[in-house]
């Protein structure tokens, strides 16, 4: 028999994404028991009753066990339905009770005559589970369930979710089939007119809370399961996987655009039924095509502003003066410059402005109707800056932030082109950042935009930077000018791109061999650092040092900095560097 046991954890009002139809009873995985019809008459009405009887070989010995559900106290009410304090028992094949737990927890049970209890492995262990459920008094559309497992010792026990031993439902029946996805047991439940799915993640010993959550106005069991199922298969019949925005726009069809417009409709369903790594695939494809939208809602909303898609120009204008409140440094809240763009015989507006720390592009159409929309956040209140790109009749946006972290920080600009009616992104470039790695592995790198050239009549484009190591706040007096080119290839209308920002990071702005330009250009202001005794600088000049080839100027500084790093008192951190240093100097 497999061992089991369940102690005490901590929630539990459940959640999940199926139906909240009584008659929606086991699913294929679902097993349900044979009901023993004890045959007593309507007007013998002895006490304990049994209101319904089950066998179920729950531990795969081969042998069934035999649980009843009886009433203790209480009555008859007609119609075959009984009402009171009820007990699940365990009993033997002599009709000896092995067992009996109590069910009613201070409240009074109403239950049918040999209603049907369905089992099902709901925590993957080998041992079939059950649930009981009752009715809510003051909500007639929500259960109550209590789960039930069988222990190593042969007695039944009740399983914990959180610090209850039950969980109150949108599922309704005497025992239900709660789905189980990604090994999660789902279920949901309402309040006020939101419906709160979540699901239970077993852990040892109980159910904890810690799985997932949705929120939606939708109830499961009003979804037409086999409309959304048909969208998704047709999805997948006319997706590839790694198609660029241009491709997913060209291939969009009817079941797409259903799927873009009934998000929330297919997030209740993939909570309840999950969804097979194909579906996830191809849907975390398409929804690129809309989803990025979704935080910059939220922001608007945040101000007053509700579904600002079906808000002309004119009138999100006027909505956004009309918000006042306190500037981020020395910009306003909330602003945005506007820009005309004439593009496929059509006349367009951008709006580039940011609401708060989210920053945003909003195209209009020559109606004032939105058409399509970019957002994003950078974390920092400076306004976003647009530039016409002529050759390419495109736009091209700062700052985009493209990673934050401890240590690093990444910041670059965008372009952006039109294309059938939707923003797509044809290129990022680096504009400023840095990375600040420990001093044993590697020196602080900063890098910042000196200039850009821009070419109108070929449509190429390149920027230069000032790279070197970040030693403070003050203005880059250590590295060296590093200039990255993007030509733009006419016949195929992009740029000639095999890099993402960090390659061009790391293989063209801090290319290999950079640390000699840098010691060469900047060998006075290294020297002048160094004797200065500045603990964060000379800490990241010796990794610069060691990446160096070897010369007199490398040698002779390093020295210098083995004497520092043995008067500092901290000799068990500072015995890395020295290492760093000698075996630098050792390759000499």
């Amino acid at each position: 028999m497999i061992k089991k046991t369940i102690i005490a954890l901590m929630v539990g009002i459940g959640l999940g994404v199926t139906g909240c139809a009584q008659k929606e009873l086991p699913e294929k995985e679902s097993q349900a028991a044979t009901t023993l019809h004890v045959g007593i008459e309507q007007d013998v009405f002895d006490l304990p009753y049994t209101i319904t009887e089950v066998r179920k070989d729950l531990d795969g010995d081969g042998k069934d066990e035999m649980m009843q559900v009886v009433l203790t106290e209480g009555k008859d009410l007609g119609d075959n339905r009984y009402e009171g304090k009820c007990a699940l028992r365990m009993i033997d094949d002599r009709g000896q009770v092995l067992q009996e737990l109590s069910m009613d927890d201070y409240k009074i049970l109403m239950f049918p005559k040999n209603f049907e209890i369905v089992f099902k492995d709901y925590n993957q262990d080998g041992i079939l589970d059950f649930n009981i459920g009752y009715e809510n008094v003051k909500d007639k559309h929500a259960y109550y369930y209590k789960f039930y497992t069988l222990m190593d010792n042969g007695q039944l026990s009740e399983m914990k979710f959180m610090n209850y031993y039950w969980i109150k439902s949108c599922y309704t029946g005497n025992s239900y089939a709660f789905p189980v996805v990604d090994d999660q047991l789902v279920s949901y439940y309402k309040i006020d007119d939101m419906y709160y799915y979540e699901s239970y993640k077993w852990e040892k010993e109980g159910y904890y809370g810690e799985g997932k959550q949705l929120v939606s106005h939708l109830d499961y069991k009003d979804l037409d399961k086999s409309v959304i199922r048909q969208h998704l298969d047709t999805m997948e019949q006319e997706l590839q996987l790694g198609m660029t925005r241009k491709q997913l726009i060209d291939a969009t069809s009817e079941s797409m655009t259903w799927l873009l417009e009934h998000q929330e409709q297919v997030d209740v369903y993939a909570f309840n039924h999950g969804l097979t790594e194909k579906d996830r695939a191809y849907r975390s494809q398409l929804l690129t095509l809309d989803s990025e939208m979704d935080d910059l809602n939220e922001r608007f909303i945040s101000e007053g502003i509700y579904d600002f898609k079906s808000l002309t120009r004119e009138e999100l204008q006027t909505k956004i003066k009309g918000i006042v409140k306190d500037e981020i440094e020395e910009y306003p809240y909330m602003s945005y410059e506007d820009y005309p763009w004439h593009v496929d015989e059509e006349d367009y507006r951008l709006a580039v402005g940011h609401c708060g720390l989210s920053k945003f592009m909003l195209l209009y159409d020559h109606q004032g109707q939105f058409v399509s929309g970019h957002t994003w956040s950078d974390n920092v209140g400076l306004p976003p800056q647009a530039v016409y790109r002529k050759k390419q009749n495109a736009f091209s946006v700062t700052p985009i932030h493209y990673g934050r972290g401890t240590g690093i920080s990444l910041f670059g600009g965008r372009w952006f082109e039109l294309y059938k009616g939707n923003l797509i992104p044809m290129m990022d470039y680096l504009t400023n950042g840095h990375e600040v790695p420990p001093p044993h592995i590697s020196y602080a790198h900063v890098y910042r935009i000196l200039n850009e050239v821009y070419s109108e009549e070929t449509g190429d484009y390149q920027v230069t930077y000032y790279a070197g190591i970040n030693i403070s706040e003050e203005e880059l007096k250590i590295g060296t000018k590093v200039t990255v080119y993007y030509k733009w290839l006419e016949d195929r209308q992009q740029f000639d791109m095999k890099k993402n920002i960090h390659d061009v990071l790391y293989e063209d702005i801090f290319y290999e061999g950079i640390e000699d330009d840098i010691l060469s250009d900047s060998y006075k202001h290294i020297k002048s650092m160094v004797n200065s005794g500045d603990e964060f600088t000379n800490q990241n000049m010796i990794p610069l040092l060691a990446a160096c080839g070897q010369s007199n100027k490398r040698d002779s500084i390093l020295k210098t900095l083995r004497m520092w790093c043995l008067e500092q008192e901290d000799q068990e951190y500072y015995i890395k560097l020295i290492q760093i240093i000698d075996n630098t100097l050792k390759r000499s």
